[in-house]
Parts: structure tokens; sequence; C-alpha cells
């Protein structure tokens, strides 16, 4: 993780522990923990001795010291060291497990995918750390992904990311109140320090509870044992996971509500996919589309339904909103993407469908996609293009209504705000009362502030206008302001005599359900439990 860059040339000792158990009977294992950056093999010894504890055999636990204290330099050739010395020192097994913890585990999983081919890997313990997004579909072997309910740097949205796309022999475990220096017994370094949290576990009851973990996951994975001792630890394997997805699936459910690209890529609706609702084009197009066979894509963002329900604002009694999302990059200019009301309602029989299509692309941190470290999951925004609530009038009531209403005041400087309200209370729903509790007790809670206009009012002035996450003081306590930019044009704007394609129209920078959850779950806690912090 980014605490490599705190490394330092190594001068630690590598960590040898040959089995605890004597009898040559029993079925052996090797394994390998990389440690994670800049941390001591021996701060890994006490894990070690737990794991060997809760292994029904001869296990043989190796962690080695690596150069400059990053797996990245020379963790292939420290694990490649460390099976021999395993050998060396009696092993004759088959059953090689590698595995590490923080950024160790990237170099571990680094290591298993390259051989998992071989036959040289049994599998892999990644610790505080799950299989990266960009070998995930690749990585064939079986693996654990423990972490912590707060861990600091892998955070909960990763582990419900990783759940998300395991395989039914990957194994994604949550300690809960365990943090990712849980793992190992040291003193925070200066990257550390800032992003993970208080202990609330003992040292020796979060090493008990991860060694049930691996020591079940090892059996698991090893056929010599006889069914009366591999039941045990697949019913344990089975018991946490159902309790991982109880615990995870409030995130995972955010994370489809925002249409979050980590789960599924999103459909591009200049080339449909099949599996996707007919989806017209506006402006229309000079080029016909090219239908994609793709139906692995998602269409298009869940919440746009209720952002535009909000801004049309309509008489529920009288008219029934359907509006179809659509992802898209809000900058494409070849060709543009506009929203639209595809019908009109006025004069004709009530209850009347209104038709509509939405445009939306979601925002996410750039180091999200390089770093498995502390940068937040969740879109940071969702750039709403949306039909104005003018233009809503336009085909309900008539033009003459339209036009008789100022797009400053039938699409004020609220309706953004009420979108991101909205998007936070149906957020809230899905936190379970235990954490809800703690959000409201310890953590920097969100209000909303309403909305600004670019500074010139013109599309790609919104466009690079964010979302504001604004820290501010109210009534003493700190808080974080939701602001979006909003941007409107009125139906007789004056670039309509360049272009009767930009009128009626309210842009909206929304907030994601998922920043909420993945907020309240961790990053809004850190003021007050994180290790920088002060317990009030």
């Amino acid at each position: 993780m980014l605490s490599s860059l705190f490394f330092a040339c190594s001068i630690y000792a590598a960590v040898f522990l040959p089995p605890r158990i004597q009898d040559d009977s029993l079925p052996q294992a090797a394994l390998v923990i990389l440690p994670g950056a800049s941390i001591a093999p021996s701060s890994y010894e006490g894990l070690a001795q737990a794991i060997q504890d809760y292994f029904p055999g001869r296990l043989f636990v190796s962690v080695p010291d690596l150069l400059a204290g990053v797996p990245f330099v020379d963790g292939d050739y420290e694990i490649n060291t460390s099976f021999q010395k395993m050998k060396d020192a009696g092993y004759s097994g088959e059953n090689f497990f590698v595995g590490g913890h923080s950024l160790g585990g990237i170099g571990a999983q680094n290591y298993a995918n390259k051989n998992a081919g071989s036959g040289k890997v049994a599998g892999t313990v990644l610790m505080a750390s799950a299989i990266q997004r960009s070998i995930r579909d690749s990585f064939e072997l079986p693996a654990l992904m423990i972490s912590g309910e707060y861990d600091g740097q892998l955070k909960p949205i990763r582990a419900a990311e990783a759940l998300y796309h395991a395989k039914e022999y990957q194994n994604v475990v949550i300690v809960r109140n365990l943090t990712h220096l849980g793992f190992a017994d040291l003193v925070p370094n200066l990257f550390t320090i800032n992003v993970d949290f208080q202990p609330i576990l003992t040292l020796e009851d979060g090493h008990d509870a991860i060694a049930q973990s691996v020591g079940a996951f090892l059996v698991s994975n090893i056929p010599e044992f006889s069914l009366d001792i591999l039941q045990p630890s697949i019913d344990l394997l089975n018991t946490q996971a159902d309790q991982t997805i109880q615990f995870l699936e409030p995130i995972i459910k955010a994370m489809e509500f925002e249409g979050s690209y980590h789960l599924k890529k999103p459909c591009d609706s200049d080339t449909p996919s099949p599996q996707c609702p007919f989806y017209p084009v506006w402006p229309p197009q000079n080029k016909d589309r090219v239908p994609s066979n793709d139906t692995t894509c998602q269409c298009g963002s869940p919440l746009m339904q209720t952002a535009q329900s909000i801004i049309a604002g309509l008489d529920t009694s009288k008219y029934l909103l359907e509006s179809i999302s659509s992802f898209h990059d809000v900058s494409d200019t070849h060709p543009i993407h506009h929203p639209h009301i595809w019908n009109s309602c006025v004069e004709q029989p009530l209850p009347c469908i209104v038709n509509a299509t939405t445009v939306a692309q979601n925002v996410y941190d750039f180091i999200d996609d390089h770093f498995d470290a502390t940068t937040f999951v969740s879109a940071s925004e969702i750039r709403a293009k949306l039909t104005s609530r003018q233009n809503m009038i336009l085909h309900t009531v008539d033009e003459n209504a339209a036009k008789s209403v100022d797009i400053n005041i039938s699409d004020d400087s609220t309706l953004c705000r009420q979108i991101n309200e909205e998007s936070y209370r149906m957020a809230l729903e899905l936190v379970p009362a235990d954490k809800l509790e703690y959000y409201f007790k310890y953590g920097t809670q969100y209000t909303f502030q309403d909305d600004i206009t670019p500074l010139v009012p013109a599309g790609p002035f919104w466009i690079n206008a964010p979302l504001k996450y604004n820290s501010m003081t109210v009534d003493g306590k700190k808080v974080v302001g939701i602001q979006s930019t909003r941007f409107v044009t009125a139906l007789d704007n004056v670039f309509n005599v360049f272009s009767p394609y930009v009128a009626g129209y309210h842009y909206c920078k929304v907030l994601s359900p998922a920043r909420v959850l993945e907020w309240v779950y961790t990053d809004s806690l850190r003021d007050q439990l994180g290790l920088a912090a002060k317990r009030t």
C-alpha cells in the first residue's frame, strides 16, 4: 500500500517457524507470509504461531525479510527462497500456500497468479488485501481474503467489491472490530497512524480470530485430511461466509444503486447492448448505431429514476414518469448526448405516462485504479444530465405555461440538493441499526447545502465543477456540507438560435449512495476513532 512511500533499506531478520506438531504421519503444509511495507517479519510471529495452533497437521511458516521493505523488489525471490528453506528443514509435501499482509498481499497474489498453472501454489492468503481488479478475472486459485471491520486501508467497501467478484472457491471474511494493524505487532508508522483506527480487539484476540479462518482455509484446500477434520473447517468457513455476506450486503446494494463501474462496466448507448431497454438517441445522429454483444455490462444508473422524478415534480395522481438511464461520458461531443422527453401528455387522457431518457457518468478518484489504498472506492460524484422541470411543464401542461415560468424559479437551487438528500436518506436505510448508531455517535456527519452555479453558465464549466464536500462547523460540531453545482438551460435561452438541442435541461452533481455507505462504515469515523485522534 501507500505505506511503501516510507520504506527504507531493510534491516530486519526473517522469521522461520518449524512445525509445532512433530508427528510425521500428519498432513503437511507450508505458508509464506510477505510482510506489509516496512514492517519487520518479527511483527507477524505471534500471528504465525496462532495459525500453527489452529492447523491440525504439520505447518511450516516463513516470514521473509524483503529488500527495501516492499515485495515488488524481491518478493518472488524471497518466496522461492523460503520454500526451499522449508524443504531443507524437512518439508516434503506439495501444499504450498503464499500469503501476505497489506502490500505484501499484492506481492503474494502476483506470485500466485504467475505460478497458478504450474501446480506450485495451492492457494493464497490475503490479509488486509484483496485480489486486484487487473487480475481477478483470470485468478483461478483458491484465495482467502480476510480483513477487518475497522481496517482503515483495506476498507469494507473493498471487501464488498471482492465478495461480489469472488469465485466459489475464494473466501472473503470480515473480522468484526479488527483494524489494519491488528495483523501485526508493531508501532504505527507515519502513514498508518493517519489512516488506521484505534484498536478495539486485543492483539491476541485479533490473532486468534484471524488464525481460525486461515487454519480452516488451509485445511479445506488440503486433500490429505480426513473428512472428520475437513468438515469442521468447511463448516466454519461457511458460517463466516454467511456472516460476511450479511455484513457487506448493504454496501453491495449501495454500489449497485450507484451503478458502480467496479461491479460491472457501464454499457454504452452508442453501441446498444441486448439486455438493455431501448434507448433512443438524442440529439439525432448521422450514423446508425452498431449493436454490442456485451450482455455483462450495466445499462444505466438506477438512481437516475429518482433524480429525474425530483426534478420533474409531477403530480403523480395525473402523470407517471418512466425514465430510462444510460451511462455515457458527458464530455463527449462526437456525438453529444442529452436527456429528452419523448412524448407529450398535453390534452391526453389522464393518468398519462411521460417517457424520458437521462444521461449519467460516474466519476472515480484517479488513484483508485492504481493503488490498493485508502482512496475512496465509490464514485466521488454522478454527473447527471436531466430534463428540467420547466420542460416537464411544457410536456404536461402547455407551451404558454412553461414559458411563463422563470426557469430559476421552476428549477431553483434546491432541486439538486433534494436529490442528494434523498440519496442520503435511501442509503442510510440500508445501514444496520448498530452501524447507524455508531455513525451518529462517532461519525462526522453529512449536511446539505443549496446548489451553486458554475462561474460560466456552460456545459464544460459544469462538468469540471466537482460535487463539493465542504468541511465546516455547525453548532460546534464538524460536519461535511454536500453541495452540487447546477446547470440549467431555459426553453427560450439565447443559444436556441444556434441549435434546437440545447433547451430544457437541468444538470446536477449527485451524491452516490455507495459514497454514503463508505463514509458511514469507515471514513466518517477517522476524526474521533482514528489512530491520530483521541476518543471523545
